[in-house]
Parts: C-alpha cells; structure tokens; sequence
C-alpha cells in the first residue's frame, strides 16, 4: 500500500510538471476513472492551494416590466427573497458563498452553478442548477451556500421553488403566490391573490394576511396564519401546531399530533388533529366539527349558533364549553366520564352522569359533544370586568 501511494505522487507530479500523456493513463488504469477526476480537481490541475482564490462575483440581472408579471425561480439550491417596489423593474442579485476555507474545489463548486435569466414581456424566469450533479460536490465536505434576493413590483405574482434546504421570503404582494421548498420555512407578507406553499421537515410557515384561498402544507412544522378572507386548508404533520387568528370563509385543518387554534373564524370549521393534540375554538360563527385523539377540546361558542357543532375526542380527552346565558342550543353530551353544567339545562329523557341531552333557552342548533373517558364541562362565560363592578 505504502508502495502504491507513492507511486501515485510520483505519478501525479508528472501530470503537475510534465502533462505526460503516458503518466495520465498508468493513473487511470491504477485507480480508475473518478479517482483521477477528483485528483485533478484537488490539484487544480497544477495550481497548489497555497494560491489564494477569490469569490465569485454576485450574479446581478435587471430588468424592466410591467405591474403584473410572473417572476419564476426553480433552483436546486438556495434561500429566495422577494420584496417589493414602486417601481416598474425586477433587479436580481444571486450570490454564491461557501462555509470555510474558500479552496480551489469550493471554488470551483461555487462558478459551476449556473443560472439562466428567460424574459418574456414582464414574465421573469430564472434558473440555477450545478453544471455537474449537485451531489458531486456535496460530497467533496464544502457546505455551500447560494442567496437569491429579488425585488420586483408591488403588483407582481411569483412562483418559487428550491429543491434542498432553503428558507423562501415573500414580501407584502397584490399577486398570486406559490412557493415551495424541500426542507425550509415560508415566511410570506399580505398576500391580496391566492397563496400555495409547501415545505418539508421541519419547516415552519406563517402568513400575515391573505385576501384570497390559502392553501399550506408543512412536513412537521408549524404554521401560523393572520387574517385571511377565502378558504383555508392547512395540514401539518407530528407534534406541528396550526393557528389560524381569523377567518371569513371555510376552514379545513389536520396537524398529526399538534394543537390547533381558531380564532373568530366565519365560514364552516373542519378540524383534526391525532395523539394528545388540543384544539382551541374561539369565536366560531358557523358549523364546527372537530376531533382530536386524546386530546383536550377547548370551545367559546358564540352569543348565539347559527349551525351544528360537533366536539369529539378520546381516550381520556376532555371537552370545555365555555357558553352566554344567553344561547339558545340543544345540548347532546355523552362520555363514560363525568358531565358537568355551570348553566341550569332544561333537560329531555333520563339524566345520568354519563350522559346529558336538554336544551339552553328553549333549544336551537345541536352541540353534539363526545368523549370516551375524559370530563365535559360547560361552563357559563364569564362577564366583563366592567359588567361585574356594576353588580
């Protein structure tokens, strides 16, 4: 083995001093054909890292459009930050970085990502990919870094996508919005068009407000929401929490084993969630069905329902139902655990302490509560500070 080593220093010198044609081929027969590509990549052909090696430049683009085009990013690699201007023009600037020592092989790396730049009237499409596979350098131990930033028009759509690890940034937007990456969080402005992410692992993802749907997808991150006016899917796995702080239209939401609040929500609530996740509703106008797996069920159910709600959960899960004196509902509650009420229920059939079926204030839309072995409690809500001193 100590033989062969230095052979091949022997050899390799002459490939540095000599480029002999005849010391190329021993090498290559000796060890074959990837060994020799990565000798002369760590060689430099010839060059010896006592060089120094200079950072490629920033990739720097402009263009001029139009309110209302697509900007389109696919890369394989890389965090994207889009903000926005007052201005009519996307200006780029794509920057390559490597953790460590910047060597002749990262070096290398950095210049063999390529991006392309497509213009089609106000439509940008921009592409960054490795000349070689990506992987191949990946395995070479330099941790690379690439940094899209972009500004573009206050009206503009985007469409973004990064193949590996990558955070995404969008700014306040009059747009459409898709954004994806495969491990990385989305952080995204007030969106007035419609929103789709998705993001795997980890990542989290928030939006501050939407004006349209909204649809969102994490491996097992978070995702938070602010207000948005259209429809709202979210689905999260693992212990990945959903909020959502209001909501004027349909609500569907699933987290794997996360907790899962909704606050002042509109339109029809769908919520599930598995394991000891919890779900929270406040201020809910319309239908509710919920389920949790052993979780806690938490609700405040508005002055007065309009629609059915459903509570569900299991195992030893319970329900807290937090009501006016007011409201007027018909109360189905059933767990092989215990039933308590703040509130005096006119009741129908046989009470037991298993189950309770009544009415509040004469009856109206079903509140249907389930439990296997946990407590339901409703309980009355409580009266303002400044209601309270006046009593």
């Amino acid at each position: 083995m100590k033989n062969q080593k230095s052979l091949l220093v022997v050899i390799a010198a002459l490939i540095i001093n000599l480029g002999c044609g005849i010391a190329l081929w021993m090498l290559w027969s000796l060890t074959g054909l990837e060994f020799l590509q990565n000798l002369m990549i760590n060689l430099d052909w010839g060059i010896t890292a006592a060089f120094a090696h200079d950072a490629p430049q920033d990739i720097k683009r402009n263009f001029h459009v139009k309110p209302g085009g697509t900007l389109t990013i696919d890369s394989k690699i890389g965090t994207i930050n889009v903000q926005t201007v007052d201005k009519n023009a996307v200006e780029v600037v794509v920057t390559r970085e490597v953790e460590g020592k910047l060597d002749s092989v990262a070096q290398k790396a950095l210049t063999d990502f390529d991006v392309t730049f497509e213009q089609n009237d106000s439509d940008i499409r921009i592409e960054g990919k490795f000349k070689r596979d990506r992987q191949y350098w990946m395995k070479n131990g330099h941790p690379l870094r690439f940094h899209f930033q972009v500004t573009v028009p206050y009206q503009s759509n985007v469409d973004l996508k990064t193949a590996s690890i990558g955070a995404i940034h969008v700014d306040n937007l009059d747009g459409t919005v898709r954004v994806e990456t495969s491990i990385g969080n989305l952080c995204l402005g007030e969106i007035q068009g419609a929103v789709w992410g998705k993001t795997g692992g980890p990542g989290n993802i928030t939006l501050k407000g939407c004006q349209d749907d909204v649809n969102l997808e994490s491996g097992v991150g978070n995702i938070e929401l602010g207000s948005v006016t259209g429809e709202v899917i979210a689905k999260t796995g693992g212990p990945g929490k959903i909020i959502l702080k209001k909501g004027q239209s349909k609500v569907d939401v699933k987290s794997g084993v996360g907790n899962i609040e909704l606050v002042s929500v509109a339109g029809k609530v769908i919520a599930k969630t598995g394991g000891p996740g919890k779900i929270v509703l406040k201020e809910c106008q319309s239908g509710v069905g919920v389920e949790s797996g052993v979780g806690d069920i938490y609700a405040e159910i508005p002055t007065q329902l309009m629609h059915p709600w459903t509570l569900q959960t299991s195992g030893p899960g319970k329900i807290e139902v937090v009501l006016s004196s007011s409201t007027a509902v018909a109360i189905n509650a059933e767990t092989r655990g215990s039933i308590s009420s703040d509130i005096p229920i006119q009741v129908q059939g046989l009470l037991t302490e298993h189950k309770l079926k009544g009415t509040l204030n004469g009856g109206g839309p079903l509140l249907k509560l389930r439990t296997s072995l946990g407590e339901i409690r409703l309980k009355k809500r409580m009266e303002n500070r400044q209601e309270k001193g006046r009593h």
